[in-house]
Order: C-alpha cells, then structure tokens, then sequence
C-alpha cells in the first residue's frame, strides 16, 4: 500500500493575513525611502531614513521626525514598512518637548529644529543600530 499524499487548498486562507496593520505606529522607529514622503519638498542631506513616528494610527499616513536632521516628514509607509525598533512614551515625550522648546514647536511647524533636538535624534538613531547590530 503506497500512501498518498494530497492537498487540500483552503479557499479562506488569505483570511488569516489581513494584509494591513492593525497596531498603532506612534513610537515605532522605521526605515523610509524618498518615495514614501507625501510632501516632496526635496531631501536633506541630513536626512538619514531613519525617523520616529511622532504620530500615525495607520501605515498610510504618519508623521515622523527624521532621526538625522529632526526634521518632521509626512510618509506613506503602506507599501513597504520596515519597523527597526520601539521607543519609550517618555523619550518621544522628551522629543515633542524639545521640538517645542524653540517658538511652539519651530521643527513641526517648519523652522529649523535646534541643535539640542538634532543631537538628541542622532543618538538616538545610533543606540538604535546598535542595538539592531549596524
């Protein structure tokens, strides 16, 4: 008697992957591209594609802060969505308050972010590749 071996193909299996994410991305440290900024104003090159979303229920539209120039990028990360790591309420707290040291907010409404802002992102996106083995 040979056994055979037969598959069944469940017509429902696309049921179990919902194909969008259902987690809030607010303190999630994310890779992004040129591509996924909604307001092309042009890149920086102090920009480095690493950013803390400051704000954002859904991957399709998030307000992140460039780790590299603490310059707040309105992404689209719903086609492609790389979560590096996870920071604390207490440091994104830290970063909306030194944000909004310099004027009610200069870096989110457009001013440049102060140096204190930028240097606190930067390491900030350093332990964060060193913790990822980078």
């Amino acid at each position: 008697m040979h056994p055979t071996i037969t598959t069944v193909s469940r017509p429902e299996a696309m049921a179990d992957v919902p194909g969008i994410c259902e987690l809030p991305l607010t303190r999630a440290v994310v890779q992004y591209r040129d591509v996924h900024e909604l307001d092309r104003r042009g890149g920086r090159i102090q920009d480095i594609g690493l950013a803390v979303v400051v704000e954002g229920r859904f991957a399709a539209s998030v307000r992140a802060m460039d780790l590299g120039s603490a310059e707040v990028k309105y992404l689209n990360l719903a086609s492609e969505l790389v979560i590096l790591d996870w920071v604390y309420d207490p440091t994104l707290a830290h970063m909306r308050t030194l944000a909004g040291a310099e004027g009610e907010g200069a870096a989110t409404a457009g001013g440049p972010p102060s140096g204190e802002l930028r240097r606190f992102c930067f390491d900030l996106a350093l332990r964060v590749l060193a913790r990822r083995g980078f």
